[in-house]
């Protein structure tokens, strides 16, 4: 009889386990002129420690299941450490990318899945650690694009207007902003990804070059994780990728926070299980669910 009460114990004890990092979309780095839309700001994200959570939004579920079908789960009330809004950002990010790889679907869904992991995983913080944190203004993305919508009558994005009733409320406040993590990533995997990617060309050249900084048959894990993390003027925060840890170990994270001209500084253990995500070789056909990338990529 007590069976049961055993299974109940355990289920509670692995949803326990997952843990964010950070959450939501809630300070944007580049002001935004009368009429630009807000996909076009660096929107940084929440200092967050906590469960991850239901998006509760149908049609920003199905933005996710096509963006990040290797994170579905099948539940559309599963819990993720991404928010509606940073799956609307993270799709439209992700989309310009498709121009220059979505030729070849295993390129493009590795590299998704990159993004997908680091941004929404419900284990984040196993992997992911904010290291530096900035004290900002927070306004709501979710506002800022219902009130840019409203003006140019665009409902793409945007679907659930409580959702908006219930952001529009809240007023700005003063709040820490994630600026800088460290991301603890399985070599292996970003050197599968590069090579999905190198042969993929771009009106004949590299297209790998733009994501690594460097010509195609010179990209390592370690250029392209430096360009990617460092280098890209996109990102709303820096990232730092250890590549050379691959088993489970308790690490001592420095964190600074940053208020104006002062700095606070402090120490925290972490127990880090770098990530090793699905991938697919460049010429690979595959599927998941009813989405089917069937095609595959001319390989050298």
């Amino acid at each position: 009889m007590n069976y049961p009460s055993f299974v109940v114990l355990i289920v509670l004890i692995y949803k326990c386990q997952s843990k964010c990092v950070m959450y939501d979309a809630c300070a944007n780095l580049s002001p935004l002129y009368k009429g630009q839309s807000p996909f076009k700001a660096k929107w940084q994200n929440c200092e967050y420690s906590g469960e991850p959570q239901p998006v509760h939004n149908q049609h920003v579920m199905r933005m996710f299941k096509k963006l990040c079908p290797s994170l579905y789960n099948g539940d559309d009330n599963q819990a993720l450490c991404c928010s509606a809004n940073q799956i609307r950002i993270l799709t439209k990010s992700i989309s310009e990318a498709e121009a220059i790889i979505g030729s070849c679907p295993s390129c493009y869904f590795n590299f998704r899945n990159f993004w997908c992991q680091i941004t929404c995983h419900p284990d984040q913080h196993r992997f992911v650690q904010p290291i530096e944190y900035q004290l900002a203004e927070t306004n709501n993305f979710s506002h800022v694009l219902h009130e840019y919508e409203k003006a140019k009558q665009i409902t793409d994005f945007y679907d659930d207007f409580e959702e908006y009733e219930q952001e529009e409320t809240e007023s700005k406040h003063m709040g820490y902003v994630v600026s800088k993590i460290n991301v603890y990533m399985n070599r292996e995997y970003l050197g599968r990804l590069i090579e999905s990617c190198r042969d993929v060309k771009l009106y004949g050249s590299d297209a790998l070059q733009g994501f690594c900084g460097v010509p195609a048959h010179m990209c390592t894990p370690e250029q392209y994780a430096h360009h990617m993390g460092l280098e890209v003027e996109q990102n709303p925060f820096k990232m730092n990728f250890i590549l050379n840890q691959t088993e489970q170990k308790t690490l001592s994270i420095h964190r600074t926070r940053i208020e104006q001209q002062q700095q606070k500084e402090d120490t925290v253990d972490a127990l880090i299980q770098p990530v090793m995500p699905q991938y697919f070789m460049c010429n690979q056909s595959f599927q998941f669910g009813d989405l089917d990338y069937g095609s595959r990529c001319s390989c050298k």
